[in-house]
């Protein structure tokens, strides 16, 4: 049990490794586009927000979030399940406002989401605003886990609360 239990978490460490060095550089192509950073400075919210769906759909994330140098959302696509902004995210996002490229886990309402976080520069040292993209670490992915460590995973959202498993619903309760 307890191999099972190291192979399973090596497993989803490179599961979730591998996960966000790729949404890293797919956020960071986006950062880099001068098209992205001239909507920084000059686009409306609407805007925005169809240019965050735009990059978000491309990258197949579930959420994404665009912010102003100060930390303003000022597009986002996808929505986070019960909450408006959750303090979680704005976390992850601060050192990206700071130049700093940032990721992280964390739970909004009951789901697990791995959230990249890049900073899109004008310079080596200004900050023009930020973009995130968030995946949820869901079923699917505790399935993949599954097949990958040979055992049934679940993932928990704090002590006692499964955000996903690949264990059938009839079984998660047991």
């Amino acid at each position: 049990a307890t191999a099972d239990l190291v192979t399973a978490r090596d497993a989803f460490d490179r599961l979730v490794r591998t996960r966000a060095d790729s949404a890293a550089k797919g956020t960071r192509l986006v950062v880099e586009l001068p098209i992205f950073r001239s909507s920084i400075s000059f686009a409306d919210g609407p805007t925005m927000d169809v240019t965050a769906a735009d990059y978000c759909g491309k990258l197949g994330a579930d959420i994404c979030i665009v912010t102003n140098r100060q930390g303003e959302w000022i597009g986002q696509a996808g929505g986070w399940p019960g909450a408006n902004r959750p303090s979680e995210i704005t976390a992850v996002i601060e050192p990206a406002r700071q130049g700093r490229p940032s990721r992280d886990m964390v739970s909004v309402d009951g789901v697990l989401y791995l959230v990249v976080v890049e900073p899109a520069m004008f310079s080596a040292d200004e900050v023009l605003g930020t973009f995130a993209a968030a995946y949820a670490l869901d079923d699917r992915v505790a399935t993949q886990l599954a097949q990958e460590a040979h055992c049934s995973v679940t993932l928990l959202c704090g002590p006692a609360k499964i955000c996903a498993s690949s264990l059938p619903a009839t079984e998660r309760a047991a």
